[in-house]
């Protein structure tokens, strides 16, 4: 839309160029493509492909190319999308190292403890004689 708030001749040609560009990033992130291939499949020009992949490495979107031989291959990593486009959540803070309480004997009976300071069996004792003296 122009300032008027109506469509002019720019609009048509701008949402064209957004379209091929969403398309092309659907494309490169599918796998890797060369100019031609790239050109031949959005049905543009070569020279449109290059100024696209040089306005996605503007727009934050790191292109990879990948020579082999003669060819150069280029792609777009699923991760590196996400990322500039800022569609992963970011990573939670590393955790705090907690010191683990070093570890104990049971106070009645002298077996290694982790959490208590009495073993299970020395525990259930000390319980029944709770009982008893209450009856």
């Amino acid at each position: 839309m122009n300032r008027r708030g109506r469509g002019g001749p720019g609009t048509v040609a701008r949402g064209h160029a957004l379209t091929v560009a969403l398309r092309a990033l659907r494309l490169l992130r599918t796998g890797r493509w060369r100019v031609e291939e790239l050109a031949a499949e959005l049905c543009e020009h070569q020279r449109t492909v290059y100024r696209l992949l040089r306005a996605l490495e503007r727009a934050g979107i790191r292109v990879e190319a990948q020579r082999e031989g003669q060819e150069v291959y280029h792609r777009v990593r699923r991760e590196t999308l996400e990322a500039a486009l800022g569609l992963r959540a970011p990573s939670p803070p590393p955790r705090p190292v907690v010191a683990l309480a070093p570890p104990r004997d049971c106070e009645e009976c002298g077996v290694r403890l982790r959490r208590y300071r009495l073993c299970a069996a020395c525990r259930r004792l000390r319980s029944a004689e709770g009982r008893r003296g209450r009856g």
